[in-house]
C-alpha cells in the first residue's frame, strides 16, 4: 500500500498536445502501484464531448485501451468505464484501481459543485 492507503494512484497528469482535448491528444501521467512509481502516456482515439472518451496506452508499462462513457438516465447519468485489451493481470488490476480512484475524485467534484449551487 502507498502512504495514502491506496495500492494504485495517479500523482500527476500533463497534457502533451497543445489545444483543447481532441482525437490525437496525448497525456503523460505519473503514478504508483504499491509504492513503485512509473510513467505512462495515453492518446485520445475517440471523443464525443459529454458522452464518450476512448484512450489507448502508447508509452509505459501498461497496454490496452480505456473507455469512459456517460449514459443519460431519467434520474441523472450512469458512467461506464472499461479497461479493454489489458496485456497482463497486473495491468488490468492497476487500470481498475486507477479508474476506481478517478471515479471517487469525480464523485467528490460533482458533490462539491452541487453543494455550492
Amino acid at each position: 500500500m502507498t502512504r495514502r492507503g491506496q495500492p494504485c494512484r495517479v500523482g500527476s497528469a500533463e497534457q502533451l498536445t497543445p489545444g483543447p482535448l481532441a482525437v490525437g491528444t496525448r497525456v503523460r501521467r505519473q503514478g504508483s502501484i504499491l509504492g513503485a512509481g512509473f510513467t505512462w502516456v495515453t492518446e485520445v482515439t475517440e471523443l464525443e464531448p459529454g458522452h464518450l472518451l476512448k484512450m489507448k496506452f502508447v508509452e509505459g508499462p501498461i497496454d490496452g485501451e480505456l473507455t469512459f462513457e456517460v449514459v443519460p438516465t431519467s434520474g441523472g447519468s450512469i458512467v461506464i468505464v472499461r479497461n479493454d485489451k489489458a496485456a497482463s493481470p497486473i495491468g488490468s488490476w492497476a487500470g481498475g484501481k486507477t479508474i476506481e480512484n478517478d471515479l471517487q475524485r469525480l464523485a467528490a467534484l460533482i458533490a462539491g459543485k452541487q453543494a455550492s449551487s
